[in-house]
């Protein structure tokens, strides 16, 4: 039994150590796994001395001498070995997820870091927050979170550093909202990069002049309207948001950056860019953080439920929400999800009591 454990424990730690898990959640699930692991191996051991206690009768009577390798041990402690890694992964894949929040801390520990970096514009620092917290284990409501501010914060971190550096940054942003399917970053970083175009210098030569393209005139009963000026990137860009549809209502969809005209106090803006977006809203990602010290006990928190419930009733199937408590500690009621019943019935875990925090 010693040689058994032995060899299975010898197996898991030469074998974990080479592929790497040195980290304290692959040593949790590996303190696990051999937990299990010895009490498979007690099973199995008091299955056998039953079975040898029948085979000694057997053999006494027929006069056969037995003998218990020590090799067999070893075979046998090599193969529990392999089962405890195998356990191990498992464990790490499997059961460990649901439980990031209280072993390795979630998005609650790290927004007010993020928002501090946000108000005194520390980009750099910020991003290289975000890139620290998802290299390890994450809930997927959390990693969204951090993928979609990472995005935010390369354009941001774009704004204050020199055209050159500012299109490495858009670039990255590109590439990053396309692996994380961030379209909208990705078209607003492509728009700022092409602001950044170098203006090429001009020709000794002078070039035959060309005829201006012609703006197409709309179909006729066509209207335009104006949904949305964002002014949030400027300078150097503006976004404006049109929508143009035809005397059907139905969108205008093959218009270019010719056809449209923009003037800034009465002077034509000559860099202008066209592109499109989807017609249907982009579904809404929200988290409702709620004040549950003692002071809310009562008609406050009667109110902050009702609020939370018809906030919830106005969002779509495709939005999600999640559910934190606070006082004098945070609590993840519920992570984000779309199910809407799930976020109503952690509503009904809000409870006054504690005092509230102050960072």
């Amino acid at each position: 039994m010693i040689r058994t454990l032995i060899a299975a424990a010898v197996t898991m730690v030469g074998v974990g150590a080479l592929i790497g898990w040195h980290d304290n959640l692959h040593l949790l699930a590996g303190g696990l796994a051999v937990a299990v692991a010895v009490g498979i191996a007690v099973v199995i051991r008091a299955l056998r001395a039953r079975q040898a206690s029948a085979l000694e009768e057997d053999i006494e009577d027929t006069g056969v001498a037995t003998t218990s390798g020590p090799l067999r041990e070893v075979v046998l402690g090599l193969a529990l070995g392999g089962v405890g890694l195998g356990l191990t992964a498992l464990i790490y894949r499997l059961a460990l997820p649901p439980f990031y929040p209280l072993l390795v801390g979630d998005c609650p520990q790290l927004l007010p870091r993020l928002a501090i970096y946000e108000e005194t514009q520390a980009w750099p620092r910020a991003v290289a927050l975000i890139d620290a917290r998802l290299a390890q284990p994450l809930d997927a409501g959390c990693q969204g979170e951090l993928a979609e501010r990472r995005c935010r914060y390369l354009i941001e971190w774009s704004k204050t550093v020199p055209p050159d550096q500012a299109a490495q940054k858009l670039q990255e942003a590109e590439r990053w909202a396309e692996a994380h399917q961030l379209a909208s970053y990705r078209t607003i970083a492509e728009l700022m990069r092409a602001q950044l175009t170098p203006t090429p210098a001009p020709q000794v030569l002078t070039p035959t002049p060309q005829p201006s393209p012609t703006a197409r005139p709309l179909p006729p009963g066509a209207s335009v309207w104006v949904t949305g000026v964002d002014t949030s990137y400027h300078p150097p860009t503006v976004f404006v948001y049109l929508r143009v549809a035809d005397a059907n209502g139905q969108p205008v969809d093959d218009l270019t950056a010719h056809d449209v005209s923009v003037t800034d106090d009465g002077r034509p803006v000559a860099a202008i860019s066209l592109a499109q977006f989807s017609q249907g809203p982009a579904p809404v990602c929200a988290t409702l953080v709620i004040d549950c010290s003692g002071s809310m006990e009562g008609a406050p928190l009667e109110a902050a439920h009702a609020g939370a419930s018809t906030f919830l009733g106005l969002l779509s199937p495709r939005d999600q929400v999640e559910i934190i408590a606070f006082s004098d500690q945070a609590r993840v009621l519920r992570a984000r999800t779309a199910d809407k019943r799930a976020a109503m019935q952690a509503l009904d875990l809000l409870s006054a009591q504690g005092q509230t925090a102050i960072w």
